[in-house]
């Protein structure tokens, strides 16, 4: 973060003090100014204004920084439609845009560096082996699903007895029973 807001006041400072936009922004605001069509502007009202262009109708609010086509209240810089509203009433394109794009503001933005942050609030603890102090480093929670526990082997021992259902005795079933093959034959 101290690099990115040094790197970002030091590239500010090179740019021409003739520009009012931030560079992006002023390329973004000539390239739509270069591609503007002939456009009828009709007065509506004292700050309202209707804008024709082949076909298309839009309402342009000076007043609230508004047009119908929503591009202006989108990206802070005005549109085609509000320029042509701007060319009729004689009107200064920079002072209907965003002050967060003029650069002033990106100069105020990273005029202030972060310093480094000490170690202050973490707890120490002695080092056994080297006999110095280190910082204990706080455990994270990965993100993602946690694994499950391991599932103990079952002993041999826990089997289920199997019990018949003739005779009731344990160790045999109904199908291997010899008491159940010979009431079977005596019937």
């Amino acid at each position: 973060m101290m690099e990115t807001i040094h790197l970002r006041r030091e590239s500010s400072n090179e740019w021409v003090e003739t520009t009012v936009l931030v560079p992006s922004a002023e390329r973004q605001l000539r390239s739509e100014m270069v591609g503007l069509r002939p456009m009828d502007v009709v007065c509506l009202a004292e700050n309202v204004f209707e804008v024709r262009e082949a076909g298309r109708v839009s309402a342009v609010n000076v007043e609230t920084w508004e047009c119908t086509c929503r591009r202006w209240r989108g990206t802070g810089l005005p549109c085609g439609h509000a320029i042509a509203v701007f060319d009729r009433m004689g009107a200064s394109v920079y002072d209907f845009c965003s002050e967060y794009l003029m650069v002033r503001c990106y100069r105020m933005a990273y005029a202030n560096s972060l310093n480094p942050i000490p170690d202050v609030g973490r707890p120490v603890c002695p080092d056994p082996v080297h006999g110095k102090s280190m910082l204990v480093s706080q455990a994270r929670r990965l993100p993602g699903r946690p694994r499950g526990k391991a599932v103990e082997e079952l002993t041999r021992t826990s089997k289920r007895k199997i019990k018949c259902s003739v005779c009731n005795e344990v160790g045999h079933n109904k199908a291997t029973c010899k008491a159940g093959t010979a009431t079977a034959n005596s019937d």
